[in-house]
């Protein structure tokens, strides 16, 4: 809020210029305004460096999971594709329950446009690094308050 403009209209008020009810209403208009102008300090449009560094969490997650792969073949011998492919699964559970602690830290639920914390979960089962992609994507939007992301009213 803006203190200065606020005594300002309080002298008008004070001198006379101004009656009860237009200092009231200039001063709720001052108030809304200030309130709107924190509300709409989002920023627009697409953010290329939070698209490329989500991109790069992304793959530097795909990689991890190629590796860890790689290890667990290794160690075992005879584990089939299909146990493989379930140990991925379970890892991608898992990252989904790490990032839906970190939606529930950022409070996501505030914006309208971010995953539900169950959606993050669902996604990274479902789709994987792409999910992940998607999700580091809205954490730094959010972090850095993009219009896309704009709090419930």
């Amino acid at each position: 809020m803006d203190l200065e403009e606020l005594e300002k209209l309080h002298e008008l008020k004070e001198k006379g210029i101004l009656s009860a009810e237009e200092f009231e209403q200039k001063k709720a208009d001052l108030l809304n305004e200030n309130k709107a102008a924190q509300t709409t300090t989002f920023k627009k449009g697409i953010n290329w460096k939070n698209v490329g560094l989500s991109f790069s969490f992304s793959l530097l997650y795909f990689i991890i999971l190629i590796v860890i792969g790689i290890i667990i073949a290794y160690i075992a011998d005879n584990i089939t594709d299909k146990e493989l492919e379930l140990i991925g699964k379970f890892l991608n559970l898992i990252s989904g329950i790490i990032l839906a602690f970190i939606a529930k830290k950022l409070n996501t639920s505030q914006y309208e446009k971010c995953a539900p914390i169950w959606g993050i979960i669902v996604g990274m089962l479902l789709v994987g690094p792409l999910g992940f992609w998607i999700v580091t994507y809205q954490f730094l939007q959010v972090k850095q308050g993009h219009a896309v992301l704009k709090t419930k009213q």
